[in-house]
Parts: structure tokens; sequence; C-alpha cells
């Protein structure tokens, strides 16, 4: 069955992270996206914060491309194509930015590999699906909305993008 799509707004994106930053209870000195989508989300939430430092994270999981997402055989291991080095992740209080948690795996995976390296960070996202999850009881620490729904950001819309469905 298809999912329903949902077309938000710049007000609705602005209204989220209204959300998002009420729900902080410490102060964050460095967001990392991850993936390209969290780009603009953890951008507002940096200006809104007054955070000068922000780092990418690009991870994929090439491995499972042949495979059902939910399928108990999958081989998730991350490929990270980009990651901040130690030096700059050094005396900043991390939060992981993600604009849709989906399984959790990509955050979650990068959330592991920051404290393989002896970092912590906290994780959050705009929308938080309960029923994708993959791994029992995760979830972000902050999120603005829970949804079931496929969302459409702003920039996708008005660029005639719509993003590909993934069954």
């Amino acid at each position: 069955m298809d999912k329903r799509r949902e077309i938000l707004t710049w007000t609705e994106l602005s209204r989220l992270i209204d959300h998002l930053l009420a729900q902080f209870d410490k102060p964050y000195t460095c967001i990392l996206p991850v993936n390209q989508a969290a780009i603009i989300p953890a951008t507002m939430l940096a200006e809104a914060m007054g955070i000068q430092q922000i780092f990418l994270i690009f991870v994929q999981f090439p491995l499972d491309i042949h495979r059902q997402p939910l399928d108990p055989l999958s081989i998730e291991l991350p490929v990270f194509s980009q990651f901040p080095s130690p030096e700059q992740l050094n005396r900043h209080h991390l939060l992981l930015m993600s604009d849709h948690w989906h399984t959790g795996r990509e955050i979650l995976a990068s959330q592991a590999r920051l404290e393989r390296e002896g970092f912590s960070a906290d994780c959050a996202s705009l929308y938080f699906d309960p029923s994708e999850s993959r791994l029992e009881g995760s979830a972000p620490l902050y999120y603005a909305a829970r949804t079931v729904h496929d969302i459409i950001y702003p920039w996708q819309g008005s660029a005639g993008f719509y993003p590909k469905v993934v069954n």
C-alpha cells in the first residue's frame, strides 16, 4: 500500500524547527546533518541557535539495495563517504540531525561511529515514524512530530521534485 504524501510549507517547517528548539535541554555547539536531506533543517536550527559549526555526514548502505527494507538477512554495513575529522569535533557538544527518522539506521550508524571515535551525540529529527524503526525502542531524543506519511519538503515541491517512494 502506498503511503500518503504530505506537502510541507516553509511556514510549517519553521514551526517544526521552533518545536524542536523548545525541547533542547542543553547547549549544542555543532550540528551534524545526516545525509543531504537534513542540510536545510540543520541550517535553520543552527541559525536559530547561533551555531556556526555544521559538518555533513553522508552514509549509505549499498549492500542492501538488493534486499527488501525489512529483510532480516539484510547486511547492514554502513559506508561513510563523508565524515568530519576528530579535530573538527573536539570540544563540541554534538547534535545529529535527520529530516525524517524512518528506520533510523543512518543516524544510528553515525551515532555509533561517533561513539567509537570517543564522541557523544544526541539525535534530533523533524519527523519520527515509529512504524518503520528497525531497532526496538530506538527513537530520536528530540523530534518535532510523529508521522507515518511521506513528507514532501518545501524545497522539493517548489523544484517539481517529488521523492520516489521505495516499497
